[in-house]
């Protein structure tokens, strides 16, 4: 009897989880805080959001690459080490409103995000059979929607909790981003 997926896959995509916290929270929170707390343009925002694309764009073949011949395990690593900085230059951006460090901060998260997610995908791929490989990435994407779920559910509470207790204090209102980065 063929065997589905190997002992550790399961494991291996519930950790998708802590990487997924951030998602549907910093898709709310860039354009929100690039308006109101920065005051940037329209042409500003663009360059906010096209440069996570253009850092995925430039490194993804790099990282394709290096996932063929190096530990996929190493580069995971890299990208979640990279992204968790990413999320904490956010933040301190957000609480300096600082428009460099959001265009920065974007780069690196599109730019870690290679690192990450091309080699946990060669890593689900190989670790399911070719007969169940739709399911091994469809059980990912819902561990994603578990993760996306719960990180708005705690990105949006401290956020609540900061402007009710703590008068909207930017240190605490984006502490959300802190805690994102340390779940990468």
């Amino acid at each position: 009897m063929e065997k589905r997926f190997t002992s550790d896959f399961r494991k291996m995509v519930g950790l998708t989880i802590w990487n997924s916290f951030g998602f549907f929270f910093l898709d709310f929170l860039i354009p929100f805080v690039a308006s109101t707390v920065i005051d940037a343009s329209g042409t500003e925002m663009g360059i906010i959001f096209s440069v996570r694309t253009i850092g995925y764009f430039i490194i993804a073949p790099i990282a394709g690459s290096l996932a063929d011949r190096t530990s996929k395990k190493l580069l995971i690593l890299i990208g979640s080490i990279g992204r968790g900085f990413a999320y904490i230059l956010l933040y301190l951006s957000i609480v300096f409103s600082s428009l460099g460090g959001m265009v920065a901060g974007n780069f690196m998260l599109g730019f870690f995000a290679g690192f990450f997610w091309i080699p946990l995908d060669v890593l689900i791929s190989e670790k399911s059979s070719d007969k169940h490989r739709s399911r091994a990435f469809g059980m990912r994407d819902s561990k994603m929607g578990q993760g996306i779920f719960l990180g708005a559910l705690i990105g949006f509470g401290i956020m609540g909790i900061s402007d009710v207790y703590f008068n909207g204090n930017l240190y605490l209102l984006y502490l959300g981003l802190v805690l994102f980065g340390f779940g990468n």
